[in-house]
């Protein structure tokens, strides 16, 4: 902001801005959806507790997943790995539901298969069909985005066959999606937001 002639930078100062995690608990949109499903454990708990065999990143002291539980403990559930999330019977939960199944960024699919993580890991469409079933109980209809994105990862690091493997795996989400909803009343857009080729930047340290 300006402060008569002055510019400040905030630098994203916790006191004056909500981090991306905060904003999905406690933000307007954030803490009115009803189905979260990712990876990013990290980012919600202190750095004094673990998740997913990590420590967290908060230095705050704050572990976002119990103030999301807190704020509606008889209708929220929380999972950390696939083995929970297949065991909630979405045909009579109403409830709100977050998944959190990775420290960072969700594993590529092929890397799950290699290192025997398919009872922490979900795929894609396994995400995409638990949002539907328990969407698509409302009779205002509802909004779903998924996103594939250790696609463009797989790219940037020259790794093409995961980067295959990742789009084969989101053309699978797609599909699935589009079976369990009547095309007559759902609107289904899939796009990028933004293209990539295979690259050899190599990552160079800035200053060379």
């Amino acid at each position: 902001w300006e402060d008569d002639s002055e510019v400040i930078f905030d630098r994203c100062d916790p006191e004056l801005v909500d981090d991306i995690a905060e904003q999905l608990i406690h933000g307007e949109v954030g803490s009115k959806l009803k189905v979260m499903l990712s990876g990013g454990s990290r980012n919600f708990i202190p750095t004094t507790q673990q998740e997913h065999g990590v420590n967290g990143r908060r230095r705050d002291g704050r572990n976002l997943i119990d103030e999301w539980l807190a704020k509606s403990p008889s209708t929220r559930t929380y999972v950390n790995n696939r083995t929970r999330l297949m065991e909630i019977d979405t045909g009579t939960y109403e409830g709100e539901l977050f998944g959190l199944f990775h420290s960072s960024h969700m594993n590529f699919n092929m890397d799950t298969i290699r290192l025997n993580r398919q009872d922490i890991n979900p795929t894609l469409s396994e995400m995409t069909q638990i949002a539907i079933e328990l969407l698509s109980k409302n009779e205002d209809g509802f909004f779903l985005l998924v996103e594939g994105a250790r696609i463009d990862h797989g790219h940037h690091g020259n790794q093409a066959r995961l980067a295959i493997d990742e789009m084969l795996q989101f053309d699978k989400a797609i599909n699935d999606a589009i079976k369990m909803v009547d095309l007559e009343e759902t609107l289904v857009i899939v796009t990028a937001d933004h293209s990539h080729v295979f690259t050899y930047g190599g990552y160079p340290h800035r200053g060379n």
